[in-house]
Formats: C-alpha cells, sequence, structure tokens
C-alpha cells in the first residue's frame, strides 16, 4: 500500500513544483488574508456590539432585546471561524449559512432598537450599517462556493 501512494504523492509534488517554478500557484495567501481580515472585522462587530448592549435601558425590555442581539451578533464571528475550520466544501457552505442568517437577525434587532428609539441612536445606526456589510460579504462567500 505504502508502494502504491508514493508514486502518486511523488507525482502531485513535481506537479506543485512544475506550478511554482511556471508562476502558475494559485494565491493562497491573498485567499488566506481576506478569511483572517473578515475573523478580525466579525470579531471587532461582536466587541462593539457587546459595548452597544451596555447603553440599552435597564430591565424586561432591554434584557429580552440584548439577549437575542448578544447571540446573534457574537454567532456571525463564531459561526464563520467554524467555516474556515470547516472539513468539507458541504460544510463550509452549512456554516456560512448560519453566519449569514445570524447576520440578517442581527440587522432585524439593530432595526428594532432604532425604531424604538433603544440606545444610541448613532452607534446602533453605524452598527446596522456593518451587520449590513457583513450580510452582504457572507452572502456573496455562499453563493460563490455553492457554484
Amino acid at each position: 500500500m505504502i508502494l502504491e501512494f508514493a508514486p502518486r504523492l511523488r507525482d502531485t509534488l513535481t506537479r506543485g513544483i512544475r506550478k511554482a517554478e511556471s508562476g502558475n500557484l494559485d494565491k493562497p495567501e491573498a485567499h488566506n488574508k481576506m478569511k483572517t481580515e473578515l475573523e478580525g472585522r466579525t470579531k471587532r462587530f461582536s466587541l462593539d456590539l457587546i459595548l452597544i448592549l451596555k447603553s440599552l435601558p435597564k430591565g424586561y425590555l432591554g434584557d429580552v432585546i440584548g439577549r437575542q442581539l448578544l447571540k446573534s451578533g457574537t454567532s456571525i464571528g463564531t459561526n464563520y471561524r467554524e467555516a474556515n475550520r470547516a472539513e468539507s466544501k458541504a460544510d463550509f457552505v452549512h456554516k456560512v449559512n448560519l453566519s449569514e442568517k445570524e447576520a440578517a437577525e442581527t440587522v432585524y434587532w439593530l432595526e428594532i432598537c432604532m425604531e424604538a428609539s433603544l440606545g444610541t441612536s448613532a452607534e446602533i445606526e453605524r452598527l446596522a450599517q456593518e451587520a449590513k456589510e457583513l450580510l452582504a460579504i457572507l452572502t456573496t462567500i455562499g453563493r460563490n462556493t455553492k457554484r
């Protein structure tokens, strides 16, 4: 079995070396940079959201909406991180879709906060814009990966 595997491995390595020498290699560094930048962006979003949640009114209303926002908003980044560590393409697509759904839910809850005048309106609007941008990015990733 090892003897059968060795020639295939050698051939694969040889093809990779030839691609590298010819300059026809894909640019995984750029792809990895984009992944880590989006991971950082979703983490910053979560941290900003946590700071905003502190400004919500104390009591039942603030607690319920704050809890929903905390769950959906922080799940965007956690699901995206899990997607980047997926075991298969199908697993990646599934986890990106989960992240996309959480982003859409977060946009909804932030819109509720704006329309109900909960929290600091300028900060809520800024976060809502960021959530919409994250949603658009994740939607694009999901669509392009499904192809």
